[in-house]
């Protein structure tokens, strides 16, 4: 009978580290998952975020009477920032194609196909609007769906073209 209360004893310690183990390991897991979402959650707040800033400060290295405007380009409505170099003016146009936002850099009024742009970010969708001259409004939805939304005050009162 001692052999058989010490093996009732070995079989209760073996069962109870078991479940001490499995619910070590599935704390772990959940945290793990928490963090992944964490993670992806704070990287995409800081793509989204810097993407916004990009824009921004191109937007405010630009404003000058009349350099800054909304125009139509491609199937949409694209960022247009106009400068003059040699007597000659070049367009950079931030427009939304697909699910990118693209950037181009041409000499204005050149034959452009919007594919040609370089990607700057992913985006689902993006809006850009005047909400009276000199204000614009510029939101993205990301691949996720957060939006998020700037607002930039143009000192050379910007507008629609």
């Amino acid at each position: 009978m001692n052999r058989n209360q010490h093996s009732v004893e070995i079989l209760s310690l073996l069962l109870l580290f078991c479940v001490f183990a499995g619910a070590a390991m599935l704390v772990i897991a959940a945290g793990a998952n928490v963090y992944r979402q964490t993670a992806d959650s704070l990287e995409n707040q800081y793509n989204q975020r810097t993407f916004l800033s990009y824009v921004s400060m191109k937007i405010h290295h630009y404003d000058a009477v009349g350099n800054v405007f909304i125009s139509d380009f491609g199937d949409g409505q694209a960022i247009a920032l106009e400068e003059e170099i040699g007597g000659k003016t070049y367009r950079t146009l931030i427009y939304e194609i697909g699910d990118s936002v693209r950037e181009l850099y041409a000499a204005k009024g050149a034959q452009i196909d919007p594919a040609s742009g370089i990607e700057i970010a992913s985006v689902r969708s993006l809006d850009v609007r005047l909400i009276q001259d000199g204000l614009i409004r510029i939101a993205c939805i990301d691949l996720k769906g957060q939006q998020n939304e700037i607002f930039i005050h143009l000192r050379g009162n910007g507008v629609a073209r």
